[in-house]
């Protein structure tokens, strides 16, 4: 995978499969070939010796400057590392995706393959920069590197989406994205609101996909005092200079501000304090932040492209259509309005579907069987 710990700022991709190093590496010896710096970050991580294998959790890490990640320093890395599973957590990776499949396709490699596209190929993620990702997937299937691969699907939605890119013919496994174990339940109740703005947080990658300027933009039109703050990695500086102008254009009742990063450790305490989590994405596989949310008793406003639907019903927030800003307008001014005895039984129903959610070890199994194995007791 391109990014792994104790890099954070990619996100979700770092979590899931920290998580599943967690939860089934007593079961499965985890071998992590990954990039020896964050996403965007210029210099290398201070704590770690790259081009060497390094213990981090339940797993040996290798962590690769650049000029070890050049084609021939993958294939020699590959083939002297004895593995069963070659387990791809990308797919816009030439070091790290087209070299292992190459290699594969020429017989080198004789390990069964595993893809996990982690929701790079929904509709949404490919709208950007579209004609250099299908020429990349049309290059692919013509090369045959796609031939006798299992693809992992975080849900039936991101199934789909896969085979409308691969193909009907492509082998998909549905593994649902996990989470660390979790941990004892505490009180998640909000304290009392001393202010009477609607405390509101975008906790996630400033990127075009995640849609900072779509809820800056459902925000200039609320009407009720709100609180914005904005929490996560500037990825690309033109859009966040455009996302800045959409601040300085909000009306006065609406107090929008940028917080920087969150260790993700603290990530479950701060949307604890918050009434709302705002993320009104253009696609998620999962959508980690949103789970973390619920089990910290805040109620989440996204868009209707992630696994997390139907919220409403269960009093836990609202997906809804990322096409019509003008409902997400109305649910932050509804919410704001609302008298604050509402906003806490809202919180509590969201924290009891967080608790379910982290009851059910479904999940859990079918990653285990995944990989062929059962998942350990307890794990």
């Amino acid at each position: 995978m391109d990014y792994y710990l104790p890099g954070e700022a990619a996100g979700g991709p770092v979590w899931t499969v920290s998580a599943l190093v967690e939860r089934l590496g007593g079961a499965l010896d985890f071998a992590i070939v990954t990039r020896d710096r964050d996403l965007a970050a210029a210099t290398p991580y201070s704590t770690v010796t790259p081009g060497r294998w390094t213990r981090c959790g339940r797993a040996r890490c290798r962590y690769l400057s650049p000029p070890e990640l050049r084609p021939w320093a993958i294939a020699h890395l590959l083939r002297a590392e004895r593995h069963d599973v070659l387990y791809v957590n990308t797919l816009w990776s030439v070091p790290l995706v087209i070299v292992p499949l190459a290699l594969r396709r020429l017989g080198a490699l004789s390990s069964r393959a595993i893809i996990a596209p982690r929701g790079q190929l929904d509709p949404g993620a490919l709208a950007i920069r579209r004609r250099r990702k299908l020429a990349f997937l049309h290059a692919a299937r013509a090369a045959t590197l796609f031939r006798g691969i299992v693809w992992q699907a975080s849900s039936p939605a991101e199934a789909e989406y896969i085979r409308a890119r691969i193909g009907p013919r492509a082998e998909i496994r549905v593994a649902p994205n996990l989470r660390q174990a979790p941990r004892a339940r505490r009180d998640t109740t909000p304290r009392a609101r001393r202010d009477a703005a609607l405390r509101v947080i975008f906790l996630s990658r400033v990127s075009e996909k995640k849609n900072l300027h779509g809820a800056l933009e459902a925000l200039r039109d609320v009407r009720a005092d709100v609180r914005f703050d904005i929490y996560g990695p500037r990825e690309d500086p033109r859009y966040w200079d455009r996302c800045d102008a959409l601040m300085r254009q909000l009306p006065p009742n609406v107090s929008a501000r940028y917080r920087g990063m969150v260790e993700h450790d603290r990530v479950e305490a701060l949307l604890g304090t918050y009434d709302l989590l705002f993320l009104p994405t253009f696609g998620e596989n999962y959508g980690h932040v949103v789970r973390e949310a619920l089990a910290a008793g805040c109620p989440v406003l996204i868009s209707d492209r992630t696994p997390w639907r139907d919220l409403a019903a269960q009093g836990a927030g609202w997906d809804l259509p990322v096409e019509q800003l003008e409902r997400f307008t109305a649910v932050i001014d509804e919410c704001a309005r609302e008298p604050h005895e509402s906003r806490l039984r809202r919180a509590d129903a969201a924290a009891a579907l967080g608790a379910r959610l982290d009851a059910d070890t479904a999940a859990l199994r079918e990653n285990a069987a995944l990989f062929g194995i059962a998942p350990e007791p307890g794990s």
